[in-house]
């Protein structure tokens, strides 16, 4: 729909789109297999200053990626951790000492 509005070649340099997307549930899953336990995922932070010079100042690509962050980490708060809209996911987790996990 962008490609057809005329949209795409500015959104690819918001958006970055993957072959592969893997959820938090996948995730827990994958690692709860490999025998580890707990497990913590949340929205990380957002990078330090414009690489790709994507916005017109410095100052507003701080801005804007604050904002962003209060929001996804704000629906991560209210959906207790079931929800993540952010740009990219921060996992932690022990090695569990069991050896039959």
């Amino acid at each position: 729909m962008a490609q057809k509005y005329g949209f795409s070649k500015a959104l690819s340099k918001f958006l970055v789109f993957h072959t592969y997307s893997l959820t938090p549930r996948y995730i827990r899953k994958l690692l709860c297999d490999q025998g580890f336990e707990q497990i913590k995922i949340f929205n990380s932070p957002p990078s330090l200053g414009d690489p790709h010079k994507i916005f017109p100042s410095p100052i507003f690509a701080t801005y804007f990626k604050r904002v962003v962050y209060f929001i996804a980490k704000s629906i991560e708060i209210i959906s207790r951790g079931q929800l993540f809209v952010g740009t990219s996911l921060e996992v932690t987790a022990v090695k569990s000492k069991n050896p039959h996990n």
